[in-house]
């Protein structure tokens, strides 16, 4: 069986070298320890407190370098303005332009939550000098087999078709401690995943231009809020609807409405601007801790919970996904750049210029490999749709398909859980407090609307769910380490953070100091969208049962 990872230490104190065990679920079966799911920290501490002197002295000549005051004077920047409205451009499209990355050999999702001890001489610079900056302090986590022994060598470079991955989890340190020793005790937390477009530097530590990429089926959501937007600026008289009853038959819109960057840049921005809006809901400011008892008083809950007092988070991101596409620069009475612009005899030159400049822009930042071929296949998802006027009967399939995956999945988890006997079985007392529950409190908070048809009847997570939601009820103090999903978290969200999160417990990542062996969980963050990751949650859920169970489906053992 492949090892996971160590128990997380609290955030005060240093997190020593990983302690492996076997995978979390099968671990009681084989007598093993508890350990936490999601990844120990970034390859031990000092292990000679504070004294490595080679260390130290690295870790002081860059300082040295990076904090090094010049007499010359700084001239002023000639594209200073030009530069501003990159910015802006960047913010729009969701880049972080030249943020820095952590480049261990091990991955972290969205959604979970891991202490860690910062003490290889590249990163305590990187980290010290982020958090030296006004927050919110982000930075951008990305697998680089080798780790730091890595960087700046031939073949790893972030490129593509390098041995360097560049799609890996947006970070925000939720609480620092610097230590006597000259290290850093971090606690951070995974919001989203993303890619790296281009470095902007490769030594001592990476920096690099980062595209947030949400799900497949969020950038086909956005493509049909944007091509709403484009038939209602085209002047249709009524564009389509998903009522029943609207006749109107599509048309195409026109061809400067249909310029593929400037679409790609509506996509984008739409599903970007949700993603982000939802951040705030999404974790919390200070660290999530497991209720008292559970691993031992004070751990750091292996994922992020939700912020109640942030619920309105949740309307106002969706307002805000459909304010963005008002604030896309759109020329009136012009097409938007590429071959249509070539059509426009009419257009100013200076006009089309400053488009031409605008999409060379985006296209250098964005339009490249992974995040062309995303944006590109939900754009013409979209335009398919309208012309066959089947978008209302895609968008309904796609939200059931996800529906019934999570469904899935849970009542597949419910039955793993009682064949390793970590749930009683039907007819038995179920656990009365969190403290004894089998997975985290902020897994169970996913805890979808009953399927059609119920769940089953042996479904104990189900009966824990409700027995905690009527805890809350009567304001039990114990539920602040459970805050169940708000009822106006889009569904689509709540499937993909199930298709995350439930991996702090079914995973089986190893961490190792700069090892070159890879991660399980790079393919997850590779993977197209939420049903087929939830489709991989089901593939692992089997593989567990099997292997629990000797090999064979049905509980029987082979001979």
């Amino acid at each position: 069986m492949s090892p996971t990872v160590a128990v997380l230490a609290c955030a005060s104190a240093l997190i020593g070298a990983p302690r492996m065990i076997t995978n979390r679920l099968l671990a009681p079966r084989m007598g093993i320890g508890d350990g936490a799911a999601g990844t120990a920290a970034g390859g031990g501490g000092d292990i000679y407190g504070g004294g490595d002197s080679e260390r130290n002295a690295q870790l002081a000549a860059l300082l040295k370098m990076f904090t090094a005051k010049s007499d010359a004077p700084i001239p002023e920047s000639e594209g200073s303005e030009q530069a501003t409205k990159e910015v802006d451009e960047a913010k729009r499209l969701g880049l972080r332009l030249d943020m820095p990355l952590c480049r261990y050999s091990w991955c972290i999702l969205p959604g979970q939550q891991i202490a860690m001890s910062v003490w290889q001489p590249q990163y305590t610079l990187m980290f010290s000098t982020l958090l030296g900056q006004p927050g919110p302090h982000e930075y951008f986590h990305v697998l680089l087999p080798g780790g730091a022994e890595s960087l700046g060598r031939e073949g790893y470079e972030l490129e593509p078709g390098s041995k360097s991955s560049l799609v890996g989890t947006l970070m925000r340190i939720a609480y620092a401690k610097r230590n006597e020793d000259s290290t850093l005790t971090l606690v951070v937390q995974g919001l989203a995943r993303g890619v790296v477009l281009r470095p902007t530097q490769v030594l001592p530590y990476s920096r690099g231009d980062v595209q947030l990429l949400p799900d497949g089926e969020a950038m086909r959501s956005a493509a049909r809020v944007s091509q709403r937007f484009l038939e209602a600026q085209a002047g249709w008289e009524q564009p389509q609807t998903c009522d029943p009853e609207d006749t109107v038959r599509p048309r195409p819109t026109p061809k400067s409405a249909l310029d593929a960057a400037y679409r790609r840049r509506l996509c984008i921005a739409t599903a970007v601007r949700e993603a982000e809006g939802l951040f705030a809901y999404e974790s919390t400011d200070t660290p999530a801790l497991d209720p008292p008892g559970r691993r031992g008083s004070g751990q750091i809950a292996q994922l992020t919970q939700f912020n109640a007092s942030a619920a309105g988070a949740i309307a106002a991101a969706a307002a805000a996904s459909a304010a963005v596409l008002a604030e896309m620069p759109m020329p009136q009475n012009a097409p938007i750049g590429g071959a249509a612009a070539d059509e426009a005899g009419s257009a100013p030159k200076e006009e089309v210029t400053a488009l031409k400049e605008e999409e060379a822009f985006a296209s250098r930042l964005t339009y490249r490999g992974r995040v062309l071929a995303d944006l590109d296949a939900a754009v013409a998802s979209a335009e398919a749709e309208t012309r066959l006027n089947l978008r209302c009967a895609a968008e309904a399939e796609e939200l059931r398909t996800i529906r019934e995956l999570e469904a899935t999945t849970w009542i597949e988890f419910d039955d793993l859980l009682q064949s390793l006997r970590m749930l009683p079985p039907g007819g038995s007392p179920l656990p009365s407090r969190s403290t004894s529950l089998p997975i985290p409190t902020q897994l169970l908070a996913l805890w979808p609307p009953p399927p059609e048809g119920g769940w089953p009847v042996t479904c104990r997570l189900a009966e824990i769910a409700a027995g905690l939601q009527q805890a809350i009820d009567k304001a039990d103090s114990e539920t602040r380490f459970f805050v169940p999903v708000a009822m106006s978290y889009p569904a689509r969200k709540r499937a993909e953070r199930l298709s995350w999160m439930i991996w702090s417990t079914i995973g089986d990542q190893k961490v190792g100091v700069n090892a070159y062996t890879g991660s399980p969980f790079q393919a997850l963050l590779e993977a197209e969208g939420t049903a087929e990751r939830l489709r991989m949650v089901l593939e692992k859920l089997r593989a567990i049962k099997d292997e629990a169970t000797g090999g064979t489906r049905d509980g029987s053992r082979d001979t």
